[in-house]
């Protein structure tokens, strides 16, 4: 998304030499006297603006120390064969904006918990050609839904672009530490994501991890519609605030779980690590639709491959049955 430019001066010096006494100082062969002449040589260094980890361990941009202060980073550890430093980018106050790539939001005073009501972050672009933010929820907590719902605590995104309104649902809560979203901003700058906290007692945090994607990094952007996208040839898909099993499924979301197309393979193998929908509640792979507490048959089912890998998820308006959700593990067929 960016070069960084780091130069350094280099001084060196040649000084005529002379003879013996009464002899003419020595002429080089261009003719030129270097009587204490002095002469500089500059090195460029070029690198990347790229992603690089932290000496805390977290995700950073590496840039020159002094890019990295002037655009509000704080510089943690080395990078670019250590002539750039790694820059770590966090939002820590409400009301805060990020505008770099690997950036993090964190709740005040994290890893606190926070019972301070609203609190809205700004998510910016820091590119004109970024089309895509992934949001990996690294640690976040808040309030169980009730009965579905979250009125208790909720976590909304609101300032996408069109095809990502259709999908994001209207609100998130409880456990939703390891999951991942993925939001369309071809068309809108800035997006926003804001945290309300009402229970008492609750525990509620969270960190946040900001991936800003170009347009034309094609290898990694999801496609259109889809919330999730998981690009190995094996791994989970899982409701939002699944928790390991002890989650409750969450009202009013519609949208599509997606895995990437891998040259050379077709069917996908699905397996249920736990399966608990209501009656209006529904997993559809292509053209199988599955719903209620039996998954497949004995907890497998073979994925046909009929075009893209696109799960559809639609939970209804009644979450009274508190209905745990879904894990499913998924393997991908050679053709």
């Amino acid at each position: 998304m960016g070069i960084s430019v780091l130069t350094g001066g280099i001084w060196s010096a040649e000084i005529s030499r002379s003879g013996e006494a009464g002899e003419a100082s020595e002429v080089s062969e261009a003719g030129q006297e270097r009587d204490g002449k002095f002469f500089s040589v500059f090195q460029i260094v070029k690198f990347k603006n790229e992603a690089c980890t932290t000496n805390t361990g977290e995700m950073g941009t590496c840039y020159t120390e002094s890019e990295c202060q002037s655009a509000g980073g704080t510089p943690a550890g080395s990078c670019a064969s250590s002539f750039g430093s790694c820059c770590l980018f966090k939002a820590q106050t409400c009301g805060a904006e990020i505008n770099q790539n690997n950036s993090y939001i964190e709740s005040p005073m994290y890893p606190s918990s926070y019972s301070g009501g609203m609190c809205m972050y700004t998510m910016k672009k820091c590119d004109s050609k970024i089309c895509q933010f992934r949001l990996d929820f690294e640690d976040v907590m808040l309030a169980q839904p009730n009965a579905g719902d979250c009125n208790n605590d909720s976590l909304v995104i609101s300032q996408v672009d069109a095809v990502s309104t259709k999908v994001v649902p209207m609100s998130l809560c409880g456990t939703l530490t390891g999951q991942h979203m993925y939001l369309t901003v071809k068309n809108s700058d800035p997006a926003k994501i804001a945290f309300s906290v009402t229970s008492m007692t609750s525990m509620s945090r969270w960190k946040i991890r900001v991936t800003q994607i170009m347009c034309d990094d094609t290898a990694i952007l999801a496609p259109e519609g889809c919330l999730t996208y998981d690009m190995g040839d094996s791994g989970d898909i899982m409701s939002y605030n699944y928790d390991s099993g002890s989650g409750a499924l969450i009202n009013n979301q519609m949208f599509c779980h997606c895995i990437k197309k891998t040259d050379n393979y077709c069917d996908i193998a699905l397996s249920s690590n736990g399966f608990d929908l209501g009656t209006d509640d529904s997993l559809t792979f292509g053209n199988n639709k599955q719903t209620g507490t039996t998954f497949g048959s004995s907890g497998m089912l073979n994925w046909n491959f009929t075009g893209p890998y696109c799960a559809l998820v639609e939970s209804g308006v009644d979450g009274s049955t508190n209905n745990g959700g879904y894990s499913i593990g998924y393997l991908k067929l050679p053709c």
